[in-house]
Formats: structure tokens, sequence, C-alpha cells
């Protein structure tokens, strides 16, 4: 059934709205040994953007399910490959 005026005005000038990514699903499954192996290269670990202890502790305790860390672990990775595209290029 097609979308009426009052419909299609309701959609377009709403705010803004974010939309949720699967971090947690890439994080664990898809991207796990990209992200390991990533963030524990001797390149990343030694540009001292975060200790490389606290890194192992993230990818060990997120890894064993003892905590969720997907969040910090992405932010990493992120930041990781920004480095690797902008700043290294």
């Amino acid at each position: 059934m097609p979308c009426s005026i009052w419909c299609r005005r309701k959609f377009l000038n709403r705010p803004k709205q974010g939309f949720g990514i699967p971090i947690n699903r890439w994080i664990n499954q898809q991207l796990r040994d990209r992200v390991r192996g990533t963030l524990t290269e001797p390149r990343t670990m030694q540009r001292g953007y975060v200790e490389p202890r606290y890194v192992h502790l993230l990818l060990d305790e997120h890894e064993r399910g003892r905590r969720d860390h997907a969040t910090e672990l992405w932010a990493l990775f992120m930041l990781e490959l920004w480095h690797r595209a902008f700043i290294e290029k």
C-alpha cells in the first residue's frame, strides 16, 4: 500500500536518527581474527596510543566471555585502520 502524503511528511520532516551496527557480531565472529591480528601487530603496539598489556587484557577478557569489550575493541581497531589510511599513507 503506498504511503500517504501524511506518511511521507512524517518521515521526511523528522529529525535525523542514528542506526545500530552489529559490532558485537563483527567482533565475535566475522572480524574476530582480523581485529586480534591488527591490534596485536608489532607496528600497532609500537605506536604508543595504548598500553599493549591493556589491549591484550581487553582481547582476552572479551574472548573468554568475562566482559564485553566490543565497543572498546572496535574503537581501537578503527583508530588503527584510520592511522594506516591517513597517517602512514
